[in-house]
């Protein structure tokens, strides 16, 4: 499978930073041309928009050139490392790499409370019933966010956010978010507005990106897209982009390797496709030698401090408990494997590798002046 590294002069963290840069806040990272030369040209409502999981793959593969998406697709850029929920839309809403804000992947391990934390859900990902004292997240993890950075560089531009229902306020359906951006639009005040849906992601869980589904709820998407371009106010730019894509995959039984999961001081953490390893200190060599032989087609491993190396999960000023977070070992998926850490998790496609399919999203702009 085809590989590709996150670019970080061109990637979904350089969008947020072309926005910001925009409303005068003072940014140090590369910004996007393209994006640039639009928003130079002043508008009065700016609107982010991502769809969860909406890589370049399915845009090519399910919509025609006449398409909205297709149409007003710019260019190609990359997400971040990990290419994951967690990671990418955190590194949209903070304006850090993973390396800066440590938001890594879906559970991250904290040794002081002893929990494999689900981040965007503060409890265990092994017990449900595990009672954690306050929320982590908050915690430790909690910086300014791009909200908090335009309203202090432009104090007179009007905020508004744009989640699903799984937020207080939040919006039941696709359609209401795309009435409450056509409602927003038509403002008389200056605004910027961040929409965030679940599609196709959700769907490309359960059925697989290549799928039936997913074709039928990217058209559908795309759909409501066009129904908003054309109701919208005038005045009006979207950008529209995903967090990460999306491969079909397989899984591979690792709680059934007894041998390799034996060695392990904790359980497996992070993302199926990015695990972390916690080894115990008399078995770190025969781990390292056993896991690349066992699974060298599948995983790059790294020692922890070669993985920050790296430079995948970006640089800058590394967030204090980085180190916590990454264990011993971290695995980098090179194929359309992924590993099971229990026995329920089953997924038709996932993300978090390094494969192209994962990586590449689109750059999409719409403007109505």
């Amino acid at each position: 499978m085809k590989l590709m590294e996150p670019d970080y002069n061109n990637s979904i963290l350089n969008v947020t930073h072309t926005i910001l840069s925009y409303y005068g806040h003072q940014t140090n990272k590369q910004l996007i041309p393209e994006l640039k030369v639009t928003l130079d040209k002043k508008y009065k409502h700016v609107f982010l928009m991502v769809l969860d999981g909406m890589g370049t793959n399915v845009v090519r593969k399910y919509l025609h050139h006449r398409d909205f998406l297709k149409k007003h697709m710019v260019k190609k850029i990359t997400s971040i490392y990990p290419p994951t929920t967690v990671a990418a839309t955190n590194a949209i809403l903070t304006a850090k790499t993973p390396y800066e804000n440590g938001y890594l992947g879906w559970s991250q391990y904290f040794n002081k409370e002893d929990v494999y934390n689900i981040v965007f859900l503060n409890k265990d990902y092994y017990d449900d019933d595990k009672e954690i004292d306050g929320n982590l997240t908050d915690q430790y993890l909690k910086t300014d966010t791009i909200f908090d950075y335009i309203k202090k560089a432009s104090p007179d531009v009007h905020i508004h956010n744009v989640f699903p229902d799984f937020v207080e306020h939040g919006f039941k359906t696709f359609e209401d978010q795309v009435d409450e951006v056509i409602r927003i639009s038509k403002l008389e005040e200056e605004t910027f507005s961040y929409v965030y849906w679940i599609n196709p992601d959700d769907v490309e869980h359960e059925f697989g990106p290549m799928s039936h589904e997913t074709k039928d709820v990217l058209r559908a998407l795309n759909k409501k897209l066009e129904h908003m371009a054309h109701y919208m106010g005038d005045d009006s730019v979207v950008i529209i982009m995903a967090d990460h894509g999306q491969i079909n995959v397989k899984p591979v039984e690792f709680t059934d390797n007894t041998y390799l999961y034996d060695m392990l001081d904790k359980k497996p953490s992070l993302e199926p496709r990015t695990p972390v390893f916690f080894v115990k200190p008399e078995k770190k060599l025969d781990f390292r030698m056993m896991f690349r032989k066992m699974y060298e087609t599948r995983y790059i491993l790294y020692q922890s401090n070669d993985f920050i190396e790296s430079g995948l999960i970006g640089s800058g000023i590394k967030h204090p408990m980085l180190d916590d977070f990454l264990g011993d070992f971290v695995a980098v998926a090179i194929n359309d494997s992924y590993l099971k850490f229990k026995k329920t998790s089953e997924y038709k496609g996932h993300h978090a590798g390094l494969t192209k399919g994962e990586m590449e999203v689109p750059l999409i702009i719409y403007e109505k002046k």
